[in-house]
């Protein structure tokens, strides 16, 4: 199993990367005005708005990671920490294992309110002691340090 530090740091990387390609987009689109609005007048932001933007990160997500998870198991920020997306017997997840893996994350964001205690909650069961978060647990599978892998 991957060691929680190199999780982290790969999930790290992949938001960098996320950020670096989605914020100009979201500046381009307008999307900074919304939120900055939205904050001055003290209201929520707009769910249609929410909704959109959501589906542009996730036509993002789906055009940068897509292809190398498939193809290896791993996002950017997996590959650069070493470290790969494996069913329970090793093996490479399905498109379908891949799908649940991160839709749960994604769904339950976008529940207003609860969604960050969901993720919050998703996020927090790294420490159990297979490391396995809740996304995990829902599409049946784990991450391994690609390293440690080779030295079995």
């Amino acid at each position: 199993m991957a060691s929680r530090g190199l999780r982290l740091g790969g999930s790290l990387l992949d938001a960098i990367i996320f950020s670096a390609i989605a914020l100009p987009i979201y500046f381009a689109i307008g999307a900074w005005k919304v939120v900055v609005g939205a904050a001055k007048r003290h209201e929520a932001l707009p769910h249609g708005s929410t909704l959109m933007w959501w589906a542009i990160g996730l036509a993002i997500f789906v055009l940068v990671q897509g292809y190398p998870l498939v193809r290896d198991g791993q996002t950017w920020g997996k590959k650069l920490v070493y470290t790969r997306i494996v069913t329970m017997d090793g093996g490479l997840p399905s498109v379908r294992q891949l799908c649940v893996r991160y839709a749960i994350v994604n769904c339950i964001g976008l529940v207003p309110y609860l969604g960050w205690f969901g993720i919050l909650t998703d996020i927090c069961l790294i420490f159990r002691k297979d490391t396995r978060c809740g996304h995990d647990l829902a599409a049946g599978t784990q991450v391994i340090d690609v390293f440690q892998k080779m030295d079995v």
